[in-house]
């Protein structure tokens, strides 16, 4: 599948080299280069990352404290069902950001994350002031 809406190709071929996707199409029309590792896929799907764009990435927040555990173990689940990119909408900023630092650095495991500021919304005695 390539994330166009064409018709999943059968019996494909994708190169990759290093982090970037070189060459796809259909086996047999595309070179693999000399001494290139080679993983049989067959009977898989293999398809782009999918991209959630509304997400609060509450890992938890109780008012006084960061439950970093929470994020983590949300994001695993995030990039366990194939999301790779994800929008969160509305949260405590700073941990959002410091989340999106992390995995950017690749200190922390999870999908590349945007945002968006703090919230607009009435008085609220979860969220910080």
């Amino acid at each position: 599948m390539d994330g166009t809406g064409a018709p999943a190709v059968e019996h494909a071929t994708v190169v990759i080299r290093g982090a970037a996707i070189e060459a796809a199409g259909p086996a047999g029309q595309v070179k693999i280069p000399s001494g290139a590792a080679v993983t049989d896929l067959h009977g898989k799907v293999l398809m782009p990352g999918l991209a959630d764009m509304h997400v609060h990435l509450l890992g938890g927040w109780d008012g006084h404290a960061v439950d970093m555990l929470g994020y983590r173990r949300y994001m695993n689940a995030l990039l366990y069902a194939g999301v790779t990119t994800v929008l969160d909408t509305g949260n405590v900023q700073p941990y959002i950001v410091q989340l999106r630092a992390e995995t950017a650095a690749g200190r922390l495991l999870g999908p590349h994350i945007y945002c968006v500021g703090g919230i607009v919304d009435g008085a609220d005695p979860v969220w910080p002031p």
